[in-house]
């Protein structure tokens, strides 16, 4: 039979429920440091550990102004953690962007100077590393959002960016449909491919391993220089990696199914039932996988 949670006050056990209900539409879900982070349109942030599967934190944003109310909950477009930080990239005033730091209890709200940017991610304590639609990124300095150095991609809209667990490098997938390694300490590009033939939707990079997933229905991987396209036909618009890259998966929209492959022999290990999810976001668990979309559920399944 199938469980549903209904989530009230904020404490769930994964364990007990393969769909999660929230209150509010789920519009972000990242995991760092064993830390699941959910970002719901009603502008609350929530942090869980991955482990124990209880909630640790919630943090809540103030209303904000835009060009048709006063007062509105301003939409999360990217989460991150480190060290028991949480860093929240949120819609602003009047088109703008915040990034809003929560630490030791105490919120703090700053404006970008960039209305474009989409991602952001930690690179340390101090420094944490912008992601903008436009091509771009910048590293910035946290305690003041001074630009430290920039980088322009030669590609137009930057759509999904992805980085490696030591933050050396970062992957990004463009419109053109072309994949690029980005070497972080060295802060320049370190390689260029041509995985696609139109838009990509998304990417991950897990050990040696890139995936992404596109427009033109395929989803490429990358090992060594080489790429494997796994073909479909409709839009790809999510896929991952497991952390250990033994597993990929990806959003068959079509059929309403998140196709699990073992790798590298890309061996189908499991399909499963989104329930008509349209899935934005699939994160590895350990033994499960998460699958969320913009709706107030989230699925959760054992890979096995």
């Amino acid at each position: 039979m199938l469980k549903i949670l209904v989530l009230l006050n904020f404490f769930i056990f994964f364990s007990f429920a393969n769909i999660l209900e929230f209150n509010a539409n789920v519009s972000t879900v990242a995991l760092r440091q064993d830390k699941i982070l959910i970002g719901l349109d009603s502008a609350k942030a929530l942090v869980y550990d991955k482990n124990t599967k209880k909630l640790e934190f919630d943090v809540s944003l103030a209303e904000i102004k835009n060009y048709y109310d006063d007062n509105v909950k301003p939409s999360i477009y990217s989460l991150d953690y480190l060290n028991s930080k949480l860093l929240i990239l949120s819609e602003g005033k009047l088109g703008g962007k915040n990034l809003s730091l929560y630490q030791n209890g105490t919120l703090t709200t700053r404006t970008l100077s960039f209305d474009s940017a989409k991602e952001v991610f930690f690179i340390d304590d101090e420094t944490v590393l912008l992601v903008l639609l436009s091509a771009e990124i910048k590293l910035l300095k946290l305690s003041d959002l001074s630009v430290i150095k920039s980088f322009s991609f030669s590609h137009y809209s930057l759509n999904d960016a992805s980085i490696n667990e030591q933050k050396t490098e970062l992957v990004s997938v463009f419109e053109s449909g072309v994949v690029e390694l980005f070497d972080l300490k060295a802060w320049q590009d370190k390689k260029s491919y041509n995985a696609h033939k139109d838009n990509i939707y998304q990417v991950s990079n897990k050990k040696d391993y890139i995936v992404s997933c596109s427009t033109d229905k395929n989803i490429a991987l990358i090992k060594d220089d080489e790429i494997r396209h796994i073909k479909e036909n409709f839009l790809i618009y999510s896929c991952a990696l497991s952390a250990d890259a033994k597993f990929l998966a990806y959003a068959n929209s079509e059929k309403n199914l998140v196709n699990v492959l073992e790798l590298p022999s890309l061996q189908l290990v499991k399909s499963i039932d989104t329930k008509r999810l349209m899935v934005e976001n699939l994160i590895f668990l350990d033994e499960e996988l998460l699958i969320s979309g913009f709706s107030n559920q989230i699925i959760i399944e054992e890979i096995k």
